[in-house]
């Protein structure tokens, strides 16, 4: 009978190790390394009693053959380092684990086999271990040499069973940060989605504050809806943080842009540019062609494909370049109906200021400050139909159609705002889009902090927040047209 100096060691026989693959070997099978066999096995004793040949120097003689019709000779073990796997007995007793004498003194169970105070099997060297002979602690759990619990593969894990990571963190199958309930999580304890994102309880997109959010980062209202300010945005379902203490009052995240007084409202002018820019892309070819997706998607605007353009009363028109684009072709285009008067007639008749009464004064001012609200959501929506052409022409290439407004498009103010507010949701998407293709970054415009007031009262409001939102855009569509440029400008034949 051998002893075990210090781990257990199988008698020569058949090798435990060559059961498993190289894969379970790289996936940490077994717990503890076990000493040498010694020697190449001996060649198995022939019926009749053969004896079979001696191991090499250092091994166990084969033992002898058999009698005619038994079971050649045992091999001698050949001197490799055998592994403890374990998993090859399916929790049934070890039979090649030798029993090591007892100590003087020592207790021992119904077999003989020395156990601890807990009446555990232990080994040579007093290590608890099972009938299989691997290494474990009080609580019947395999441990490794650091007297760490592991699982059967050999893995550390936790007291929930939960895969550890070199620091002691559990991880998943992918070794990916894991809490205690199995979910992702990130370097700072944060709930996340197989994507990285930051999610809640419900696994629902929220941000840093944890406010919902939706596929590119813009708050959410109640109704799932793109938020028109902070104070619309609601809370995700989270779970408790620190990061979350005390944010979750008010929405607070930063701008990429500027404040809204400093930011160039849109004009006729700039928009005619715009649209020279894009016809020049379209010429020189500059622009791979994805003619049917483009198609899809303008068509989809229009037939009821995505639910936010769906609703739009925008028609499909021919999108021919023409060798001028000017003022009045652009407005044409994009502004059949304008909402303010060429030539508003004034309140107060023939008289002078002077002679004026308050009354008359105030209705004048009154006007001129509609006719001025009425400018700005005509430029806004020229501007927008404009931005919207350039960014399918970089989504798509060329394309022989684009959106214009239909013949149902709102009469009225508060109605058109409706509508380009809505346009704003899907640009803004197509932005996110576009931002990788040409390497130019987009953020989201910053939210306002309170609703617009309700009817004629909260036009200002929205025409701002518009042109914060558009003026975003806008930044990455210059820095995409700019970027598609670049990649010509060294082609002699371009001559850009």
């Amino acid at each position: 009978m051998i002893t075990i100096p210090s781990n257990p060691v199988f008698i020569p026989g058949p090798d435990p190790v060559a059961e498993h693959t190289s894969d379970d070997k790289a996936a940490g099978w077994g717990v503890q390394p076990l000493a040498r066999h010694p020697g190449r096995p001996g060649t198995p004793g022939t019926p009749g009693g053969h004896p079979g040949r001696p191991g090499t120097p250092g091994g166990h003689p084969g033992r002898p053959g058999g009698t005619p019709g038994s079971h050649p000779g045992t091999p001698g073990g050949q001197g490799h380092q055998n592994i403890n796997t374990g998993g090859s007995y399916n929790g049934a007793p070890n039979p090649n684990i030798v029993k090591p004498a007892p100590k003087p003194g020592q207790d021992v169970d119904s077999t003989g086999w020395p156990v601890n105070k807990s009446k555990q099997r232990v080994d040579a060297d007093g290590h608890a271990i099972d009938n299989q002979g691997r290494r474990i602690n009080e609580k019947n759990q395999l441990v490794n040499e650091k007297n760490q619990t592991i699982n059967e593969r050999g893995q550390w894990i936790n007291e929930r069973n939960q895969t550890l990571n070199t620091r002691g963190e559990p991880v998943d199958s992918y070794n990916r940060r894991i809490d205690s309930q199995d979910r992702l999580i990130n370097r700072d304890s944060r709930l996340i989605n197989d994507k990285g994102q930051l999610v809640d309880k419900d696994k629902k997109l929220v941000n840093k504050e944890g406010y919902l959010v939706d596929n590119i980062g813009r708050p959410l209202d109640k109704d799932g809806k793109v938020a028109r300010s902070k104070q619309d945005a609601v809370q995700g379902n989270n779970e408790p943080h620190p990061q979350l203490a005390g944010m979750n009052s008010s929405l607070t995240s930063k701008p990429d842009t500027p404040a809204a007084p400093n930011v160039p409202k849109p004009t006729i002018e700039g928009s005619v540019n715009n649209a020279a820019k894009t016809d020049e892309l379209v010429k020189r070819g500059w622009l791979p062609s994805k003619q049917e997706l483009g198609k899809t998607f303008i068509l989809g605007a229009v037939s009821g494909v995505g639910e936010s353009l769906a609703a739009l009363p925008i028609n499909v028109a021919s999108s021919a370049i023409s060798h001028e684009v000017t003022k009045d072709s652009i407005k044409q285009k994009y502004l059949p109906a304008p909402l303010a008067s060429s030539t508003p007639a004034p309140t107060g008749g023939d008289k002078s200021s002077e002679s004026m009464t308050d009354a008359e004064k105030a209705k004048q001012a009154e006007e001129a400050k509609k006719q001025a609200q009425y400018a700005s959501i005509d430029n806004l929506q020229v501007a927008s139909f404009d931005t919207q052409r350039t960014l399918n022409t970089l989504e798509f290439g060329a394309l022989d159609t684009e959106l214009v407004p239909g013949d149902k498009w709102p009469a009225d103010a508060l109605g058109r705002l409706d509508m380009l507010e809505r346009r704003l949701d899907d640009m803004e998407e197509q932005a996110k889009r576009i931002q990788d293709e040409y390497s130019a970054y987009y953020k989201v415009a910053e939210l306002p902090a309170d609703p617009p007031a309700a009817g004629a009262e909260g036009i200002d409001a929205r025409v701002k927040t518009l042109e914060l939102r558009l003026y975003a855009v806008n930044k990455l569509r210059d820095r995409a047209v700019e970027s598609a440029i670049k990649a010509r400008k060294n082609t002699p034949a371009d001559g850009y």
